[in-house]
């Protein structure tokens, strides 16, 4: 058991009115989601990573029925049928360990129910064109199989008006398609088969709001005569067409066979996930021509193996074993275009990164007497990530000129982390402490236009302490958490364009090598009666260590204006 896990249940997330993977940051203090350009960024108590792209993943891991989701765009799921929502706060050594510096965040689909027939239909309308019509249907196909099909479609109109052609922007659409089955092979063995589809259209124009002049980059050109931010109002915006839009598909099957027997259980998850997601931006921001056009095309194809076994025997200790396999054929393809690249045109670089992942994880879970549970637990994970580079000539004359058009590059890691925890339970109250050390792999920062730099892993100690309290009746609860983060290695990517890729680290304007990151205080109480009523307040502190000038700065760089924790930030100069 994670040391800090808040558990949503369906009806939660029902009364709260979650129905996006961003509505997630309302369920549990210390969470906050954020997307930009189609990705997920998670943070949970500061932690997560701006810009994960193919080769370098986020900081807070995310699973959807107990499967690891690596890419950062496919986690950006509609919120619907849910069986419920975990939060797992600080790091993860174990069970979910891989990339999980920050923590965790658990989606659990809705299970068919054997022997029930049922259907359930939503439809709502509010302003700004929103819309959303969603259905459930149940039935059972025999006394031992039963099928769950659901359905989501979701409409926001836009709220920017660009004044240059008079559209709306700011709105999405997106349909999201899920069948399940369970079939109960024998009294011991059940079979589960989840099949999902979804797409979205986005027209995000928010960066295209008008804003200091500083913010928009075509502003700064020396063009006599021209208007390059003339918007109005607030909500005014002044683009080309191709604004911030963006377009994306993901397909996932999974199969998850479950054998009971006696005090043990076998799980078995085989899966297979296909995404694309397409981007369309100009970093002019409040340009009307075509200034800095970046467009990227990135996805891949993702199949992998868990198994676990389990024990269930209630006496002086139970234990927890298990492996994980997953390969990846990720790519990230981007063409830049506009006049900040002096009259080169159809600057393109196409990435290739494969990466496999093999991991061997286990828990002992020790009672030495009544009410306390001791658990030792440890994860062997070892990656390989290659990245293959391919330039257009146009590319390679501007970034890297004389090479070869294609380079190549590969790095590996093999990582240990672990946690030692001691829960005492006392009824109403829980205490508990321990450590738990987690990881983030190492990899490629893309997009590449020529050799990058190597990313090594991020290492992080977790060490903390807290109390819960459930009032007899449960009808209010309390959380109170003491925590320390040791940082080791925390990675920090600074992206320059004007040098192709992303600036080693003899080259950073700081050294962010080292760094620690306390949090002091984290409390949540909730009343759970007919009138529910809840409040939380979350308390942070942070300190970079080792922190130094550099004696030569570095053209066109610069460093983040405030830390981004635990991920890999990427910057255009």
């Amino acid at each position: 058991m994670p040391i800090a896990v808040a558990a949503v249940s369906t009806e939660r997330i029902e009364t709260m009115g979650i129905i996006s993977a961003k509505d997630v940051q309302l369920l549990a203090p210390g969470l906050n989601f954020e997307t930009s350009y189609g990705y997920a960024q998670p943070y949970i108590r500061g932690i997560g990573s701006q810009s994960p792209t193919p080769g370098i993943e986020a900081s807070t891991a995310i699973y959807i029925d107990g499967i690891y989701q690596p890419h950062a765009a496919g986690s950006l799921t509609d919120i619907f049928d849910m069986a419920g929502v975990q939060i797992l706060r600080g790091a993860q050594g174990t069970l979910y360990g891989r990339n999980a510096s920050g923590g965790a965040i658990l989606y659990s689909y809705a299970e068919p129910v054997l022997g029930k027939s049922s259907l359930k239909m939503t439809a709502e309308y509010g302003n700004r064109d929103h819309a959303l019509i969603s259905a459930v249907a149940n039935a059972p196909l025999s006394d031992t199989i039963a099928i769950r099909l659901a359905g989501q479609i979701t409409h926001y109109g836009g709220y920017l008006r660009n004044i240059v052609d008079g559209r709306d922007w700011g709105g999405r659409t997106s349909y999201n398609v899920r069948g399940k089955v369970k079939w109960e092979v024998t009294p011991d063995l059940t079979a589960d088969l989840t099949v999902e589809q979804f797409h979205s259209d986005d027209a995000n124009a928010t960066q295209a709001v008008r804003g200091p002049k500083e913010y928009c980059l075509a502003c700064n050109l020396p063009i006599p005569g021209a208007d390059l931010n003339p918007t109005e109002g607030y909500f005014d915006i002044a683009t080309n067409s191709h604004q911030s839009s963006w377009d994306y598909d993901f397909f996932r099957a999974s199969l998850k066979l479950t054998y009971a027997v006696d005090d043990f259980t076998i799980n078995s998850q085989s899966y297979y996930f296909n995404n694309r997601a397409r981007v369309f931006s100009n970093q002019g921001n409040a340009a009307t021509f075509s200034f800095f056009d970046y467009d990227p095309d990135q996805g891949g194809k993702v199949y992998g193996q868990d198994l676990s076994l389990v024990t269930s025997f209630g006496g002086a200790f139970d234990f927890m074993v298990g492996g994980s396999y997953s390969h990846a054929d990720d790519y990230n393809h981007t063409t830049f275009n506009g006049l900040a690249f002096g009259g080169l045109t159809d600057l393109r670089t196409e990435n290739f990164v494969p990466t496999t992942s093999t991991a061997g994880f286990a828990e002992l879970y020790v009672r030495p007497i009544d009410r306390v549970t001791i658990t030792l637990g440890g994860r062997y994970t070892h990656d390989n990530r290659k990245l293959r580079g391919v330039r257009s000539p146009s590319a390679l004359l501007a970034y890297d000129p004389g090479a070869d058009p294609e380079f190549r590059q590969e790095t590996s890691s093999n990582i240990f982390t672990g946690r030692a925890v001691v829960n005492l339970d006392l009824d109403d109250f829980h205490v508990y402490g321990g450590w738990t050390s987690g990881y983030k792999a190492g990899g490629f920062s893309t997009v590449a236009l020529r050799p990058t730099t190597i990313i090594t892993p991020e290492r992080i100690d977790n060490y903390e302490s807290g109390i819960k309290y459930v009032s007899p009746g449960r009808d209010f609860r309390a959380n109170l958490a003491l925590f320390y983060y040791k940082y080791r290695n925390a990675q920090v990517t600074i992206t320059d364009l004007s040098a192709g890729g992303d600036l080693p680290p003899a080259e950073w304007p700081r050294d962010y090598d080292s760094l620690d990151h306390e949090r002091d205080i984290e409390c949540r109480a909730r009343s759970t009666s007919r009138k529910r009523s809840s409040a939380s307040c979350v308390k942070l502190r942070l300190c970079w260590r080792r922190e130094r000038a550099r004696l030569k700065p570095v053209a066109g760089s610069r460093s983040a204006s405030r830390p981004i924790i635990g991920g890999a930030r990427s910057m255009a100069a």
